[in-house]
């Protein structure tokens, strides 16, 4: 099959689920570029992040007859299991012990969420959005949705009870979804 009779995205997965190498070749240039902005920005490593990367597009090819349209559209499952393979790399021993070795103004974690938020955001304007946020719900919802930290290990980053920061990730999430108009 051409890159041109995949002009949609039925005949798209029709294509992937066959093994077909140049839907496979379609799909890398056309997500590859946004799983790999997503990845950076949870990651700020470029070489972490482009082997996370490879390891996201094995997954899809071992993993594309579970896709199910039914379920929602496609980029939403690729950016699913781009976002499990990566908390799964940053939660790993191997990354936590490298993670831990270094001095904390090299772990990216002290700034404000301005200084973290790619220029990807910009076009959709979450940027905006987490900036309307108050300091501390800023750094939770950084800590946990962008590192990919557990409450647990928010709470001993902060120095705050778990609780605390069960009630401060709930609250972020509040109000964003009313900055968003979200019901």
């Amino acid at each position: 099959m051409t890159k041109e009779h995949l002009n949609n995205e039925f005949d798209l997965i029709i294509a992937l689920k066959k093994g077909d190498e140049t839907a496979y070749s379609y799909l890398y240039d056309q997500y590859g570029a946004a799983l790999y902005g997503f990845i950076i920005h949870m990651t700020k490593e470029q070489e972490l992040a482009k082997d996370i990367l490879q390891e996201v597009f094995i997954k899809i090819f071992q993993k594309i007859d579970l896709y199910d349209p039914q379920k929602g559209p496609l980029y939403a499952w690729l950016i699913q299991i781009t976002r499990n393979t990566t908390l799964d790399k940053l939660r790993s021993k191997q990354y936590q012990t490298n993670r831990r070795t270094l001095p904390l103004e090299e772990k990216n974690i002290s700034g404000t969420l301005e200084n973290t938020i790619q220029p990807k955001l910009d076009h959709i304007g979450v940027d905006k959005v987490l900036v309307a946020l108050d300091e501390s719900h800023k750094k939770v919802i950084d800590l946990a949705y962008f590192h990919g930290f557990t409450q647990n290990e928010i709470a001993k980053e902060m120095g705050l009870p778990v609780g605390t920061v069960k009630t401060k990730v709930r609250n972020a999430l509040i109000q964003l979804r009313k900055l968003l108009n979200i019901v």
